[in-house]
């Protein structure tokens, strides 16, 4: 969240070995989500989550939690609320198993912001708006588990030519935008893989997901 930089031009950063503590919550939360779906369930209680009453409604119990907040969940949406004022996206970068996995995949993906001392005039611009506090300017290539392939650094970047997305050995430069579209068609393949195989629609009647709601 931008909205504490803002309001007090600046952001708390903790210091590194807290700041490390905090950061392995998300990738302890990833490890147990991932653990409990292939080793700790059989494939038939895997199956049998699936078809559950509780899976079938478990977006319209999502989308009602968020209109209709109160209590417990009001007052933990609220200390995050808080917390972001003074830090820059504490949820994704502490919390959040999924920004864990993007961060996984960025390690180990083959294209990556690669730096160009040579053009390079080392104004900063790259660390300031990295979400993840990553020192770019002071790396040739972002290797890192908190990099999520967000381009900021590169699209923010001053000196043209010091910052691009590029191919391992760094001889191919991978334009933004071709990049961004390779992320959308990654997407999209995987909705129409969905639909292909029949399992993008639901199959759930309105008057299932009112019987499972109890309405």
């Amino acid at each position: 969240m931008e909205g504490g930089f803002s309001i007090f031009r600046r952001n708390i950063q903790p210091p590194r070995w807290l700041d490390l503590i905090l950061r392995s919550i998300k990738f302890l939360l990833l490890a147990f989500f991932l653990y409990s779906i292939f080793f700790a369930m059989l494939p038939e209680q895997v199956t049998a989550f699936i078809y559950s009453d509780y899976n079938k409604i478990a977006d319209v119990r999502l989308l009602d939690f968020f209109l209709n907040l109160s209590g417990r969940p009001l007052v933990i949406i609220g200390l995050l609320v808080l917390l972001s004022l003074g830090l820059r996206n504490p949820f994704c970068r502490f919390l959040c198993p999924y920004g864990a996995l993007l961060g996984l995949i960025s390690l180990f993906s083959p294209v990556k912001a690669t730096r160009n001392k040579g053009a390079c005039v080392s104004c900063g611009v790259c660390n300031q708006v990295c979400p993840s506090y990553i020192p770019v300017m002071s790396r040739e290539r972002v290797h890192s588990e908190e990099c999520i392939g967000c381009l900021r650094c590169v699209s923010h970047c001053r000196a043209e030519g010091a910052l691009a997305m590029k191919l391992t050995g760094r001889k191919v430069t991978v334009n933004g935008v071709v990049f961004a579209m390779l992320v959308v068609l990654f997407f999209w393949g995987g909705t129409m893989i969905g639909k292909m195989g029949g399992h993008w629609h639901t199959a759930i009647t309105a008057a299932e997901y009112g019987r499972l709601l109890g309405r």
